[in-house]
């Protein structure tokens, strides 16, 4: 009788622990179970979550393809306005540069048959509205093709100091340095020419100042691209820049 309670006994315990292992072997699994649902439901998320990346990222590519094609038109709209751009800018030197050659001929014919160095010298004081020559000195270069490109200006040789003289009535609209003169003074006249003193030594008037034909507004100088002390004279008409020397002798100056 003893033995068949302890037998009964034995297998109780066995029981239970059978149990035991078994609910334990069931919780275990749903907690798998729920640790592969939701491992599930991430990758399902994230795999949503790639597919709307990769249709945003096909959109944009769209988009920007787009607009390279877009910007490939523009680029080619703008090569071809450069070339025209070029094309008027290459007639446009080539006409400046017969016309500086003709007006360097006109200013080659009115200096002297013998050839020799002109000489500025000093002027009376102009009729009112008169017109005089900006300095006295030796001309050495005119308006015209020089060392592979245009010069501009009438060049008059003379010592440091000279005094330099405003061809005609007007305001000071420059004075002071400028980039390859050294320094500078513009006047600009009542019939909007406008006359350009450059390489001097000093400066003698502001801007917005008056001054009348004959008046020192400079002295002469070496400063700048110069290679020796002298006044680089130039006039502008319309925004062109004409011959001096052309333009000085028609307007009445003893030069």
């Amino acid at each position: 009788m003893q033995r068949a309670r302890i037998k009964k006994a034995n297998t109780d315990s066995t029981a239970r622990a059978a149990l035991e292992q078994a609910r334990a072997r069931r919780q275990a699994a749903a907690k798998a179970k729920t640790l592969a649902e939701d491992t599930y439901r991430a990758a399902a998320a994230a795999d949503k979550a790639a597919q709307r990346r990769s249709a945003e990222l096909l959109a944009r590519k769209a988009d920007l393809e787009s607009r390279l094609a877009d910007a490939k038109g523009g680029l080619y709209e703008l090569e071809t306005q450069r070339d025209r751009y070029q094309q008027w800018q290459s007639a446009k030197e080539a006409a400046a540069t017969a016309h500086a050659a003709a007006q360097a001929q006109a200013a080659a014919a009115q200096q002297d048959a013998t050839g020799q160095a002109q000489q500025v010298a000093p002027q009376p004081a102009p009729d009112p509205g008169g017109v005089l020559a900006p300095t006295t000195g030796v001309i050495t270069s005119t308006y015209g093709a020089r060392w592979g490109t245009i010069h501009y200006g009438l060049d008059i040789a003379n010592d440091i100091g000279t005094p330099i003289v405003s061809v005609m009535d007007g305001q000071v609209v420059s004075s002071g340095p400028a980039s390859g003169f050294g320094l500078w003074v513009r006047v600009r006249h009542p019939d909007s020419t406008m006359t350009v003193y450059g390489h001097i030594h000093e400066s003698l008037v502001s801007v917005g100042e008056w001054v009348v034909a004959g008046e020192q507004i400079a002295t002469m100088g070496s400063r700048g691209q110069s290679t020796g002390p002298h006044l680089h004279f130039e006039v502008e008409r319309n925004g062109s820049k004409i011959a001096p020397l052309v333009w000085l002798r028609g307007q009445g100056a003893q030069i």
